[in-house]
């Protein structure tokens, strides 16, 4: 079992997509309404969604009549079907809070910042103990010494990933956009899933910034 936490935006939306297209990407059906163990069907109208199934809150993004939200839902699961999407989790905060910077912050005030780090709950440690920007620069020099350009891009990604610092003041650090540094970091992270040593390496350093 695993639960994460979602800002109940755009972030929910594409996490309902992305599942719903699961079927489909595994080979199981042609189109997401063909595969009648999943909730899809429910949320298109194409069957009557049990008493323990809320549909509100993601059909409430495309209208308060139900056979629209129906017809505009179908159509925004499906513009994908056949494409490459990333799970939208990979993007989770410490794998735990998937939403904007704000959204993250927020959490971690109001119900993180004040817990001790339980070392039962890495998820936890990582929310409490975030590494500065600097430390995690240092990190990754050492590890990439001689390749000033991996250590940047491995810099970033951490950065974006673990030091909870808003992307502007990641951006402001290493001199690029905002919206770099979360282009940046997606590109790495693809990237860290075609090399194993990289992937290796990476995985180690993170080891060492929550030490």
């Amino acid at each position: 079992y695993k639960a994460i936490l979602i800002e109940a935006d755009e972030y929910a939306l594409e996490l309902s997509r992305y599942i719903h297209l699961n079927p489909v990407r595994a080979g199981a059906c042609v189109a997401p309404d063909e595969y009648r163990w999943s909730s899809h069907r429910d949320y298109i109208g194409l069957r009557e969604a049990p008493t323990w199934l809320n549909t509100t809150l993601i059909l409430g993004f495309f209208g308060t009549a139900k056979d629209i939200a129906w017809e505009k839902y179908r159509n925004f699961v499906e513009e994908l079907v056949g494409k490459e999407q990333e799970s939208p989790v990979v993007r989770a905060v410490a794998a735990t809070i998937l939403g904007s910077e704000d959204f993250v912050a927020e959490i971690q005030e109001r119900h993180v910042d004040a817990k001790a780090a339980d070392r039962n709950l890495p998820a936890l440690r990582q929310l409490v103990n975030r590494p500065a920007i600097d430390r995690i620069i240092r990190i990754a020099k050492e590890a990439f010494g001689d390749n000033e350009r991996l250590a940047g891009k491995a810099a970033i990604y951490l950065c974006h990933k673990y030091s909870g610092a808003k992307l502007r003041e990641i951006g402001e650090r290493f001199g690029v956009k905002d919206s770099a540094i979360s282009q940046s970091s997606r590109r790495f992270e693809m990237g860290l899933r075609k090399d194993k040593e990289l992937a290796k390496t990476v995985g180690k350093l993170v080891k060492r910034l929550d030490s």
